[in-house]
């Protein structure tokens, strides 16, 4: 999948992107993020490969070998056939059910390797390769715990996915998305062969009853001395604990919903997981989540994550602008509004410095001739600077454009003496410095040509570099006795004058407390080569493990 053209990657994105722009069902809120501050979605394969590697390391009680014992009536006598199962099992393979409501639901598939089948007081014979056994219908649920030799400590409480999950903003916390099977003691189970041509239909090893209801009780309730089977099939974490690029970020609750698609040419189904972010707006919609997110991506016709990718990062434009601008920005004196139109495809933000702009008077002399203009103490709150963040191509990173005008009236005085006379005149200067581009001098919004979103493998930075101009009007002196020299130096002096402001750049990191499968060292890797997308939320895409 990470192998896929770049071209091929683009264009994917592109198309995804385009129809975000252009919803075709009305929408008041055009963000897709359901009012969440961040979402971070992983495919199906994805969440596999993991899985398997996690099998292989052996760190966890996922199932590898099922022994067990079985009853199975006869009709021919009284005493059933006590059946002694010794199996290997295959890694499991996840598959999201595509189930509506409020609940999601998965399955796995585990592949019997080999094994023996022993009837009591027989010989044992061969267990048979090739058969899968699936366990179907499995709640997806939280638990809260600690990660040690990869598992989860204790026996934590679980919360089903319907409910929203807050953390305890006092104490760092680990939450983990995991299969939780004995929230459903009727869990169905199937056995069938990766080949049917290759088994005889008279095989009943693994589809008897019996058998069938052994191997749920197996997961369902396991024996007292058995840890919790769903802690070890945990798929996911997301933890409370500050990232040290932007201790800001810091998730007071979360959900998850799964996606899936009957789409034969793509990853089938996905996993999202939902988190509001300590101020945030923190207007996360709970309430049938699984069902709305399924709803708004179907509608369109599209998914969470495009063709090519098994992951994506999902920033809302109204947490970006209210927290990640304003964070960020406000550390160079700024204050920030965010006055995005909410059903437009793009961001809108006013800042205001909270500086004073010190324009000083000036006297400019030449012989008994006085020039003499009045200085102002400017407050640059009273002149918002607007910054517009927007998708102009689906397949370029968005532009960020500014306009800021600031106009102040600028008295000015001639004087000159002569043979004891004195005369003036006056009138006034009307000076307007704005932001522009380098050699620009329109004033109308600009797109900033140096400020730009970048990505590095730990954080997405923003770089401001407006540049600022002045335009002067004058109204002349009527009478010039030094031909103009005078007023023609005073707009000189006038024209060095401007604010001394600046927006440094910052940065912000990825939220690592948002991990695939515990202990929470799998995150998503972000290809540059792509970069940000802004259809109206900031968009980043990756993979997490790569093929």
């Amino acid at each position: 999948m990470a192998s896929m053209d770049i071209e091929k990657r683009k264009k994917a994105v592109g198309e995804m992107v385009q129809t975000m722009l252009n919803p075709k069902h009305k929408r008041e809120d055009i963000s897709f993020t359901l009012g969440w501050d961040v979402v971070a979605t992983y495919s199906e394969s994805q969440i596999n490969s993991l899985l398997e590697k996690r099998y292989n390391e052996n760190k966890t009680k996922i199932l590898h070998t099922l022994e067990m014992t079985v009853d199975l009536p006869q009709s021919y006598k009284k005493t059933p056939d006590r059946i002694q199962y010794v199996l290997k099992i295959g890694p499991p393979i996840l598959e999201f059910e595509a189930t509506g409501g409020a609940q999601p639901f998965c399955s796995i598939k585990m592949r019997v390797i080999e094994g023996t089948i022993t009837k009591h007081g027989g010989n044992p014979r061969k267990a048979k390769p090739g058969w899968m056994i699936r366990l179907g219908q499995i709640p997806l649920a939280s638990a809260k715990g600690t990660v040690s030799q990869g598992k989860l400590q204790g026996n934590p409480t679980l919360t089903p996915a319907p409910d929203a999950v807050k953390f305890d903003s006092k104490t760092d916390e680990t939450q983990h998305v995991l299969l939780a099977f004995e929230l459903n003691e009727n869990l169905t189970v199937e056995a069938f062969p990766e080949d049917p041509g290759s088994h005889s239909a008279e095989e009943t090893a693994f589809t008897n009853l019996e058998f069938q209801k052994a191997f749920r009780k197996y997961f369902t309730k396991p024996a007292s001395s058995q840890e919790r089977l769903s802690l070890s099939y945990a798929i996911a974490s997301v933890n409370n604990q500050p990232d040290g690029q932007a201790p800001g970020l810091r998730p007071v609750r979360f959900q998850f919903a799964t996606f899936s698609t009957e789409d034969k040419n793509r990853d089938k189904s996905l996993l999202s997981i939902f988190i509001d972010v300590a101020g945030g707006l923190n207007t996360g919609q709970s309430d049938m989540l699984q069902d709305r997110w399924a709803k708004q991506w179907k509608d369109e016709g599209i998914m969470p994550v495009p063709e090519g990718f098994s992951a994506a990062l999902m920033f809302s434009s109204a947490f970006f602008n209210t927290v990640i601008l304003k964070n960020g920005i406000s550390k160079s004196g700024w204050a920030v509004e965010d006055v995005s139109p909410k059903d437009q495809p793009y961001s809108k933000i006013e800042c205001r410095h909270t500086g004073t702009f010190n324009v000083p008077g000036h006297d400019e002399i030449d012989g008994v001739v006085t020039f003499h203009t009045d200085g102002a103490q400017i407050p640059l709150s009273n002149f918002p600077l607007a910054l517009t963040i927007r998708q102009d191509s689906e397949f370029q990173t968005p532009s960020i454009s500014g306009f800021w005008s600031i106009t102040q009236n600028l008295p000015w005085k001639e004087t000159w003496r002569f043979n004891g006379m004195r005369k003036w005149q006056g009138g006034w200067i009307v000076g307007q410095w704005y932001l522009c581009d380098q050699g620009d001098s329109s004033r109308r919004p600009l797109r900033l040509k140096e400020t730009e979103m970048t990505l590095t493998d730990e954080a997405l930075n923003l770089d401001f570099k407006p540049d600022i101009k002045e335009v002067i009007w004058f109204n002349p002196p009527e009478e010039n006795p030094t031909g103009g020299n005078l007023w023609r130096k005073e707009m000189e002096v006038l024209g060095t004058r401007i604010p001394d402001v600046k927006i440094s750049p910052f940065g912000f990191g990825f939220l690592r407390m948002t991990n695939l499968l515990f202990p929470g060292v799998n995150t998503i890797e972000i290809d540059r080569n792509i970069g940000v997308r802004a259809p109206k939320d900031i968009i980043l895409f990756g993979d997490v493990m790569k093929d």
